[in-house]
């Protein structure tokens, strides 16, 4: 994931997440790279991917950040 995308993917879960009333006063962007970056090496083992996607999801009044493999 490049800067610049990496960057639109925070604002984007920070916008959702003041959409449904979710605090994000201590929402920061480091902290949010670091857990992703954590969790894709899983990801790529667990289904053999190249690279990892991952998109913002709101189901009811949750915010969730969605892992989606790339082959």
């Amino acid at each position: 994931m490049s800067v610049k995308e990496a960057q639109t993917l925070f604002r984007s879960y920070k916008k959702a997440r003041e959409l449904v009333g979710q605090d994000t006063s201590k929402l920061n962007y480091d902290r949010l790279m670091r857990s992703l970056n954590k969790q894709a090496p899983s990801i790529l083992k667990q289904y053999n991917a190249t690279g990892v996607k991952f998109d913002v999801v709101v189901k009811g009044d949750q915010v969730i950040l969605k892992a989606k493999p790339e082959k």
